[in-house]
């Protein structure tokens, strides 16, 4: 069998290591202070000697108890860590970690699509904007009406209203395509006055009023 030791030397944690250097250093310290303050103050030693022993003695109290207090620091903190144990094996600082960053991205996913949704919405919104009449005008007894159609319409019917709400004179009728375009029609049979330019489609209908005068 081999050499047992009566003494062996205890396994103190980094803190308590810690702790043990610092209060050892204190010590040394307070030694040199205490002979080097012995030695300037011989006429004085009788009077100060009570005051330096008392300051020795707290000083190494104080020493010789920061490893207690560093290991219940650590005893404490080690206390109020969660276990695998006791959050039922669902605590883990990875998990957490990864957790917020897909939450994190899913709402910026979310923002994202939103946004996009709602850009389409208005490019949608603006592109199928409602057929118009863009002006009318009388030159030379022609009339001619410049419309804009949003989309391209199966039929659409154009034609010149008295104030009577009677129907005078046709200037189109057919098919139009997407854009900008100009229709004339002669108004040479007409009475001077005050007409409306009607334009109507499947799901529109849309008026201009102007002033015919030769």
């Amino acid at each position: 069998m081999g050499r047992r030791f009566l003494f062996q030397t205890p396994d103190f944690s980094g803190h308590t290591r810690s702790a043990l250097l610092v209060a050892s250093g204190m010590i040394i310290g307070c030694c040199i202070l205490v002979r080097y303050l012995a030695e300037r103050m011989k006429p004085l030693r009788q009077h100060i000697a009570p005051f330096l022993s008392a300051l020795f003695t707290v000083l190494m109290l104080g020493a010789l108890s920061m490893p207690a207090h560093a290991e219940n620091d650590k005893r404490g903190t080690t206390s109020r860590v969660p276990t695998k144990s006791s959050t039922g094996g669902s605590y883990s600082p990875v998990n957490r970690a990864v957790s917020s960053a897909l939450r994190t991205l899913t709402a910026r996913r979310d923002g994202a699509e939103m946004r996009a949704q709602g850009k389409t919405a208005m490019g949608r919104d603006s592109s199928v904007a409602a057929p118009r009449i863009i002006s009318t005008r009388v030159a030379a007894e022609v009339f001619t009406a410049k419309i804009e159609m949003a989309t391209d319409e199966p039929l659409v019917d154009i034609a010149i209203f008295n104030m009577l709400g009677k129907r005078v004179m046709e200037v189109y009728k057919g098919a139009s395509a997407r854009g900008i375009h100009e229709h004339a029609q002669s108004v040479s049979d007409l009475p001077e006055g005050v007409y409306m330019c009607v334009m109507q489609g499947n799901n529109f209908r849309k008026a201009e009023k102007f002033f015919f005068s030769r």
